[in-house]
């Protein structure tokens, strides 16, 4: 396997060696990986409060997940709607994150934006540079480059156990281990 340069846009497949964590049975898209580091979000952690619940003036119930353990004081958002929230950032097809939040927040409130065309994290996740490397060096993450995920899908029960499954080989034995080894 060639070494990779960047894992900005590539999907961080949690092993089962992170049981106990923040991040156990955890699918991150990485949105940027340069000189600072690398920051992603996580796409399965739903957590169980809404939208509305944080930020009271937006009008809609949409689920927020947990995108990681980093700056959990703020929130961010990846969404289909570019044409109306300006200063989008691409990261693929038709997937943006970021952007003016003022413009997200009027287009959902008038239902220009749509709840299945925005997904809210509350934190992120972060590494400094060279850290995910290392982590993954060790063994805690595999690496996926796959566009066929919807990053606005609600994945918070099965994103981990497909991932696994298009992986195959020994990654099908974790599909049925319990997320604490320790109980079995």
């Amino acid at each position: 396997m060639e070494p990779i340069s960047s894992y900005k846009g590539k999907l961080l497949i949690s092993k089962p060696v992170l049981y106990d964590d923040v991040f156990n049975r955890s699918v991150i898209y990485v949105v940027e990986d340069n000189d600072s580091g690398t920051i992603g979000f996580v796409l399965n952690h739903e957590i169980d409060e809404n939208i509305h619940e944080f930020i009271s003036t937006v009008q809609a119930d949409s689920k927020v997940y947990e995108g990681g353990p980093v700056n959990l004081n703020n929130m961010y958002y990846f969404h289909s709607r570019p044409d109306l929230v300006s200063g989008s950032n691409f990261l693929y097809k038709n997937f943006y994150w970021s952007g003016d939040f003022q413009a997200l927040q009027s287009g959902i409130n008038t239902s220009l934006i749509k709840e299945n065309e925005v997904k809210f994290f509350i934190g992120y996740s972060g590494w400094e540079k060279g850290q995910l490397k290392r982590e993954i060096d060790e063994n805690y993450w595999i690496v996926m480059k796959d566009e066929s995920v919807d990053l606005l899908h609600d994945w918070n029960t099965d994103l981990w156990q497909r991932q696994l499954l298009k992986l195959g080989g020994e990654n099908l034995l974790w599909l049925h281990t319990p997320s604490d080894p320790l109980l079995n």
